[in-house]
């Protein structure tokens, strides 16, 4: 049993004293049942009929900013922006950026990637960030790897295509700009998660890494064929 004691009190191995220091009274702990409230956001546009998904969500200037996509009936994706005070309520603003069925008066963008996060220390232009999964052109990988390091198993996974996670950078969150080159080569996919730590300076990030194991090539199978190796998932964090 847990007690407290100070150098005031000798307490023997079976005389421990305990003593109330604040603690609580008249007080009970109830687990409320789970309502199901939704959709918070319904299917009101024809960019819409396939459903909405989101993928970012940032309290900002004094309401919620939620990034997503959508999907018209015939399957064509858009990405999407959302704004609400409440997070209940929520709007679609009129961004003007992209064009469908002849208008412009719609709260849809053209993104290279998927997840947004906000970085107030960076310069105007690249206010907004994005990381994603994607890949890198083989032919800027001889000059790449004269400069930083790479994945094996980003090449190896599957021969002649190269694993990378790429990044992009906007002023608002719906003009961007992909960097030429991928922030790491490495094998991740899923809805990759990164922000600017305030208290340690730097820019975070959690991957979802596919690493080699358990097996490898034994002597029983001396030819080494790729099914041999099995493919294990694991978070992944950078710095």
């Amino acid at each position: 049993k847990s007690v407290y004691g100070d150098d005031k009190t000798k307490a023997g191995p079976n005389d421990a004293h305990f003593r109330n220091y604040m603690a609580p009274r008249g007080i009970r702990l109830v687990a409320q049942p789970a309502q199901r409230v939704g959709p918070l956001i319904p299917r009101e546009k024809p960019w819409e009929q396939m459903g909405i998904h989101a993928t970012s969500l940032i309290h900002e200037g004094g309401k919620y900013r939620l990034w997503g996509g959508s999907q018209t009936a015939d399957g064509k994706k858009f990405a999407c922006y959302f704004e609400s005070s409440d997070g209940r309520t929520w709007t679609r603003p009129e961004l003007g950026l992209v064009e469908f069925d002849g208008s412009k008066k719609n709260s849809l963008f053209t993104f290279p990637g998927s997840y947004v996060f906000s970085d107030p220390t960076a310069p105007e232009a690249e206010r907004y960030k994005s990381v994603w999964a994607g890949n890198a052109d083989p032919k800027t990988m001889p000059e790449y790897r004269k400069r930083r390091p790479i994945s094996v198993y980003a090449e190896e996974e599957q021969p002649g295509r190269f694993h990378s996670i790429r990044a992009a950078v906007s002023p608002d969150g719906f003009r961007w700009t992909e960097l030429a080159d991928p922030i790491s080569v490495e094998v991740s996919d899923t809805q990759i998660v990164a922000y600017r730590d305030a208290a340690t300076k730097k820019y975070v990030m959690f991957t979802r890494a596919q690493l080699l194991g358990p097996r490898a090539p034994s002597a029983a199978r001396p030819e080494g064929r790729m099914h041999d190796f099995v493919g294990r998932r694991a978070i992944g964090r950078a710095e």
